[in-house]
């Protein structure tokens, strides 16, 4: 879903686009969000900020941990594309915070509190222009839901239910 929001996105741009993914845990978004650019010829970058170092051997929860923990960079090693992703320890209001730089595409799957979600968002907005994207996910919790019905005089937003225990929100900056 998120590569092909971003592949979408990407059909009606012509210049170098900026993408955060919040929340890396084991980088599969931000690759996405970097594999979206490739295929689409584009030219961009990708940061990924978590609070969980990506230097550091720690638990990630995948299988790939079965012969001990590994950095990200080691369990990303198989897929050539993570070179090109910036990966940094940081929260998300953090980093918003200290860049000022458009964002056009954002995936936002870090804190899932009402409060963070919901000033991400605020933060993301005066980062974009009209028509970027942002894609929250796990919309089925009630506090990232309220976060993000909070956010309709900045977004339109459409709602995505993959299964019924997982949905989406893309949200369009107005």
């Amino acid at each position: 879903m998120l590569y092909a929001a971003t592949r979408q996105y990407l059909d009606g741009a012509t210049w170098p686009i900026n993408c955060l993914d919040i929340g890396t845990a084991k980088g599969f978004s931000a690759l996405c969000l970097r594999w979206a650019i490739n295929d689409a010829g584009r030219t961009g970058e990708v940061v990924s900020v978590d609070v969980l170092d990506p230097w550091a051997r720690v638990a990630r929860n995948t299988v790939a941990e079965v012969d001990g923990l590994e950095t990200l960079a080691e369990l990303l090693a198989p897929w050539p594309a993570a070179k090109a992703i910036r990966f940094e320890r940081s929260t998300g209001l953090d980093w918003l915070e200290r860049h000022a730089w458009r964002i056009h595409v954002a995936f936002v799957d870090g804190a899932h509190t009402s409060h963070v979600v919901r000033r991400e968002g605020a933060l993301l907005a005066k980062c974009q222009a009209p028509g970027d994207l942002v894609i929250f996910d796990d919309v089925q919790i009630a506090e990232v839901s309220i976060a993000v019905a909070s956010l309709l005089d900045l977004y339109r937003i459409e709602y995505l239910e993959v299964l019924p225990s997982r949905q989406y929100a893309l949200a369009v900056r107005r």
